[in-house]
């Protein structure tokens, strides 16, 4: 790593201005855009020069984020070199945390999923408890046979979270989480930069993965609670404190005799998420209207969304008519913001949705019953991920994407990588939020 501060002198040099390390941010972000490139395509793609390309690579091959990968088929002259973004590099922790379950990943710089795991877990235990399972899982995590050094963690949370403190605010289902340090706590930990989000963000983020050309999108989370993650223009929104897209307590009724967990009344959590459901559920059951759900009652000593789900797809009239009226009320809310952002895509995802194509089809069409055509034209409503990755996957390319930017290169690449100047990484990360 010796010769990575003259190469960096050298590249900034030549450049007729910018930051030092801008070149070398381009330069990897067209290489992890498409893993293997010639240089005369890095230079398109970054809008560099040659010869800047080239001192960037050194300075990417040195740090080992790119390598030889063979040749080009020559049009006529020389063959052109290519070379490959080093995912394997590097690994990202990552847990995506719900009301009841939790699912966690280590997961390449490039994407790749090395290995994961799931464990139902109640989020209300407290942060303590919460964060020491989770701590467990990823100890589990880094045990794997090979896994790459790690760089960095990600925790999503289902709950209002302020992004430039990594701490979550009032969060309705999550009892005695306000204000915790969650950043803090990993950090210590495991010695890396840390980033916490709020789930769906990072779900949002996780389809834009999957899915590239879903670059204006609404990303809505049904389950316990109800919350959606907006991408503009290929870019995560979050707002100005990280409260965009909680649309769980847009009020959607004048009555005031239905409580929401957040204290209001009128939400549309109160009337279409998976807890809302339950609460039907268990009335539609206490008044003998369901043979079904009383024997899930009688059976279990409890209902779930997972049950009305199946019940759903048994075409068990109840189910049937608490899933469609819960996709309605999702439904009209979601005409509205397509009104009011235009996205090229709604994905629902979360466990409500996995009821059947009854959510998505009635969501789908009161969409295109009340938004404006020209919102609605090229619309694509689709459902998640059936294996539910989003959340890994956005969680992530949170961390890569912000490790890869030039004011954090600046700090971790002179010493070959981010593991290796933890308490200057998270000082950073908190800098540049403030600053946004």
């Amino acid at each position: 790593m010796g010769d990575v501060r003259a190469m960096q002198k050298a590249q900034a040099a030549h450049k007729s201005g910018g930051e030092p390390y801008d070149g070398l941010a381009k330069l990897l972000g067209a290489l992890r855009t498409h893993r293997i490139r010639t240089r005369p395509e890095l230079a398109r793609d970054a809008a560099l020069g040659r010869n800047i390309v080239s001192a960037d690579l050194r300075i990417a091959q040195d740090l080992g984020l790119a390598v030889p990968a063979g040749t080009a088929p020559s049009s006529g002259g020389r063959a052109p070199e290519l070379w490959r973004f080093v995912g394997e590099r590097g690994a990202i922790l990552v847990a995506c945390v719900g009301a009841a379950a939790m699912r966690l990943a280590l997961v390449q710089l490039d994407g790749t999923i090395v290995a994961r795991r799931h464990t139902e877990w109640l989020v209300s235990e407290g942060p303590e408890r919460t964060l020491t399972r989770i701590a467990a899982e990823f100890d589990a995590l880094l045990d794997t046979d090979g896994r790459p050094e790690l760089w960095g963690i990600a925790v999503a949370l289902p709950g209002p979270v302020e992004h430039q403190t990594g701490r979550p605010v009032d969060p309705p289902i999550m009892p005695g989480w306000n204000a915790y340090d969650v950043r803090g706590w990993f950090a210590e930990r495991y010695g890396v930069g840390v980033w916490v989000d709020n789930d769906v963000n990072a779900m949002a983020l996780g389809h834009l993965v999957l899915d590239p050309t879903a670059e204006n999108l609404i990303y809505v989370k049904v389950g316990t609670g109800l919350g959606a993650g907006l991408i503009s223009r290929g870019s995560l929104h979050r707002g100005s404190q990280g409260a965009a897209g909680d649309i769980g307590h847009v009020r959607v009724e004048d009555r005031d005799d239905v409580t929401c967990r957040c204290g209001r009344t009128g939400c549309l959590e109160a009337y279409a998420a998976g807890w809302a459901m339950e609460r039907d559920a268990i009335t539609a059951h206490v008044e003998g209207r369901s043979a079904y759900l009383t024997s899930v009652m009688h059976e279990n000593g409890r209902i779930t969304p997972a049950d009305i789900g199946r019940g759903t797809k048994l075409a068990e009239p109840t189910c049937v008519q608490l899933t469609a009226r819960s996709a309605t009320r999702v439904g009209n809310v979601l005409a509205v913001l397509v009104n009011f952002f235009n996205p090229s895509h709604v994905v629902l995802g979360g466990g409500v949705v996995e009821s059947g194509e009854l959510f998505l089809q009635t969501v789908e069409r009161i969409i295109h019953e009340r938004a404006i055509s020209l919102g609605t034209r090229t619309l694509r409503v689709s459902a998640g991920h059936p294996d539910q990755i989003e959340g890994l996957l956005g969680g992530a390319r949170m961390v890569v994407d912000a490790l890869m930017e030039p004011a954090l290169l600046a700090e971790w690449a002179p010493v070959g990588s981010p593991a290796g100047v933890p308490s200057i990484v998270n000082r950073k990360i908190q800098d540049e939020l403030d600053a946004a």
